[in-house]
């Protein structure tokens, strides 16, 4: 197994056993940050991600929420207005935006983008699956990386084709 395989794996375990107040307090504090002004493509937790779901709530009522969608090996981002209509799970169990209720983006100012893990050099663990690597490799918007203080470390592994995030927002 790859060393980065053996960090997924590693950190899939111990986020699926945070405990559920430490998961409400980070809930509740992203959803509190003041993230910059514009449209914000955020995205729909999964498992042991910290919970957008109130903040993506949030910023669908202020006209600045987008999601991603994979669509063949890439994520599309759609604006979304109302959440609790406008999204269906996807074959991973995520929920994503349905393309016949929402417009695609034209326009991203900040992207969040989830990970397993950050390092103080603003790189990430993703999933294995490189969606996000690719999108930020195409976008201009402000990349910003958000979870949990306790998935940082000092140092991950990382190739040269990993682009690094502006910034860590960790609760």
């Amino acid at each position: 197994m790859n060393p980065k395989a053996e960090l997924r794996v590693f950190w899939k375990k111990k986020l699926l056993q945070m405990p559920p107040e430490r998961r409400t307090k980070a809930a509740i504090a992203i959803t509190n940050h003041l993230f910059p002004a514009g449209i914000i493509a955020s995205f729909s937790s999964f498992r042991e991600e910290i919970n957008t779901q109130p903040l993506n709530l949030l910023l669908a009522q202020k006209g600045r929420l987008v999601l991603p969608r994979v669509e063949k090996e890439h994520l599309v981002f759609y604006h979304v207005n109302h959440p609790d209509k406008e999204l269906a799970p996807s074959p991973f169990g995520i929920l994503e935006p349905i393309p016949t209720l929402c417009k695609v983006a034209d326009k991203i100012d900040v992207i969040l983008v989830p990970a397993l893990a950050f390092d103080k050099e603003l790189h990430r663990l993703g999933y294995g699956k490189g969606y996000y690597d690719r999108a930020l490799l195409k976008t201009t918007a402000y990349s910003i990386g958000i979870g949990f203080t306790e998935q940082l470390v000092e140092l991950l592994p990382h190739n040269p084709h990993d682009k690094e995030l502006n910034e860590l927002c960790l609760f």
